[in-house]
């Protein structure tokens, strides 16, 4: 799995961890709160049934006292629904299965006392002498049922509290968990998002600046990006995706970088021959004028025109005069030296450009263009004037022959309809011309 796989799938972990913490503390609190109102209501009811009993139980016996004052015996037959009334909540309460056994047995004394209680009330509305003694006996056992029942109204009201005291640890608790939960996963995610930012955001922000610094004008800049890439491509440092961003990128720069040095070769390449176009020539011979004034060093230039080209191109047709300059280009790239620049001037027209080259180098060159052109055989050369094609050749030297780039241009022009004036086929040194013509 990669860096990048494992954060996220960290990531994920946290989160659900993070989601279901509180799904769980919520779904806890809400079981808990849910018993807790059943326990509440429950031990109310229970509150309240003791409550009745003890207030019926109150009733009942001051209806004892009024029959004792009064001796109406009319009195018990009211007092017979309060007795079914104190029988039927202690009933109840007996049937609730959350009273300890402590207090059930309380509860069970309770009830059999009152039973008791309650037959021996039915034994006093019988007797005919003797009820206030009778009476007085039983105020004792009432005092002690009041006196169980308020211990049992007592230990309800304490599960009551019991249970709030409860409700409320279970809060400090799961409040304690949330918190202690914050604590564990805050900075987990922390430490992911710091991670995340690290593998993805710092060689993302690196990537910007090494595109950033990529000029339009200046392929260097192209070539450096490509290695940067490279290196971050392959870097440990960042994960496989960074990393092959990274490699696209790369091979992106890379075919860029192909397209423009494709292109800086056409805009300097003539497409016909595939020799230097002559805007290049002229770049070029601007900068060796700069650097042979600065340096006090010759160069020369050689002019070359085919013979009698139009004369073929005529007799043979433009495809066939295509393969000529071609042919021609060829051998003259082949005859040049490796700090040469030859170049199509134009037409039929070829120059080449020999920097740190004096007058005697430059007509050895240019002799050895000529012989080459002269010997290679073209297809229908039988029909030229003379039956063979051949070139002409005019050479100029700075600083003997001219003194700017123009006119060396122009005399090595000069020289080269000199020799096509002598009778083709040779090559003619400017200063040698003005030395004829001297003498």
């Amino acid at each position: 799995m990669t860096l990048q796989g494992k954060i996220i799938a960290l990531l994920i972990f946290t989160i659900a961890i993070s989601g279901a913490f509180p799904a769980v503390s919520l779904f806890l609190l809400y079981r808990f709160e849910t018993d807790f109102k059943r326990y509440v209501a429950e031990q109310s009811n229970d509150f309240i049934s003791l409550k009745e009993v003890k207030i019926h139980l109150l009733i009942y016996d001051s209806g004892l006292w009024k029959f004792v004052a009064t001796g109406d015996r009319s009195l018990f037959s009211k007092m017979k629904p309060l007795e079914a009334s104190i029988e039927r909540d202690l009933k109840d309460l007996l049937k609730n299965p959350h009273s300890d056994s402590l207090s059930r047995s309380r509860l069970q004394n309770v009830k059999a006392a009152v039973q008791q209680y309650f037959a021996d009330v039915a034994e006093i509305s019988k007797s005919q002498s003797e009820v206030r003694r009778l009476a007085l006996n039983q105020q004792q056992k009432i005092d002690q049922i009041m006196r169980d029942i308020n211990v049992l109204l007592s230990a309800t009201q304490d599960d009551l509290v019991g249970a709030s005291t409860q409700l409320r640890e279970k809060l400090s608790t799961l409040t304690s968990l949330a918190i202690l939960m914050a604590a564990v996963f805050l900075p987990l995610l922390c430490l992911i998002a710091y991670l995340i930012y690290r593998s993805t955001a710092v060689p993302l922000r690196n990537i910007c600046d090494r595109l950033g610094s990529v000029r339009v004008d200046d392929p260097q800049t192209i070539v450096q990006m490509i290695s940067n890439m490279r290196m971050m491509s392959t870097s440990r440092r960042f994960n496989d995706e960074i990393a092959m961003l990274c490699r696209k990128i790369s091979e992106f720069g890379t075919a860029i970088n192909e397209k423009n040095e494709e292109l800086s070769r056409l805009i300097i390449t003539d497409e016909k021959t595939q020799m230097f176009n002559f805007r290049y020539f002229k770049s070029q011979l601007h900068q060796e004028f700069v650097r042979a004034r600065r340096f006090q060093e010759p160069f020369s230039i050689i002019m070359v025109d085919v013979d009698k080209f139009k004369h073929y191109n005529d007799t043979n047709g433009h495809l066939l005069g295509d393969e000529v300059l071609k042919k021609v280009a060829r051998l003259i790239r082949q005859e040049c030296r490796e700090t040469d620049v030859p170049a199509r001037f134009g037409g039929e027209e070829f120059a080449v450009l020999l920097p740190r080259t004096d007058k005697e180098e430059a007509k050895a060159v240019a002799e050895r263009i000529r012989k080459a052109i002269e010997a290679e055989v073209f297809i229908n050369q039988e029909k030229q004037p003379g039956g063979n094609l051949t070139a002409s050749l005019g050479i100029a030297t700075f600083p003997h022959d001219a003194t700017s780039e123009e006119e060396l241009i122009s005399v090595a022009d000069v020289a080269l309809y000199e020799a096509k004036a002598r009778g083709r086929n040779r090559s003619l040194h400017y200063s040698d011309l003005q030395l004829t013509q001297t003498e």
